[in-house]
């Protein structure tokens, strides 16, 4: 079957994946929850597991079973040592998040997408609209592109019906076969 699904072109999830999803799924399970706030926390995380898994996203995967088994909502009690365990774990998760989006930052900043619109703002100070502009070239294109298509239509018929004229050929005869 999962032979079948590789050469049909479906996701056959790694060895590594299922380990991932199902040790994680044990975990968070909202049927082990104490209470109702943690168990809607869990069904959360459950139906952002099942995303990841269905999405085939291994990185994703991966990056849940970290975060949760390094959450401090894990570290029950009450104690002083076990507040700093939840301070330190909160800290480096804060930290982890912080270096995240710092790297889609940098991402976004060295997009193409990023660089339009940069241009486009340059060009608005200078009071022209970038957009319309390469909307109007655009539809010039178009327009070309379309009066160009049907001279050669054109054309092809003419020789189609010179053909049939001087040869007695149709042409189309020899398009079906």
């Amino acid at each position: 079957m999962a032979a079948e699904e590789h050469a049909a072109g479906e996701w056959v999830p790694t060895a590594e994946a299922k380990k991932a999803y199902h040790d994680l799924a044990r975990i968070i399970h909202p049927d082990l929850a104490l209470d109702a706030d943690e168990k809607d926390r869990r069904h959360g995380l459950m139906a952002e597991l099942n995303d990841a898994y269905s999405s085939r996203d291994q990185q994703r995967l991966n990056k849940l079973v970290h975060d949760f088994r390094n959450s401090p909502d894990l570290v029950k009690g009450d104690s002083v040592g076990d507040e700093l365990v939840r301070a330190s774990r909160q800290i480096f998760q804060i930290r982890r998040r912080l270096i995240e989006l710092v790297a889609e930052k940098a991402k976004l900043l060295s997009s193409e997408l990023f660089d339009l619109h940069l241009r486009v703002n340059a060009e608005a100070e200078e009071g022209r609209d970038m957009l319309k502009q390469m909307s109007g070239r655009a539809q010039v294109h178009i327009t070309k592109s379309k009066r160009r298509l049907l001279n050669l239509q054109s054309v092809n018929a003419a020789q189609e019906e010179y053909v049939k004229e001087r040869f007695g050929l149709d042409i189309e005869d020899f398009r079906k076969n």
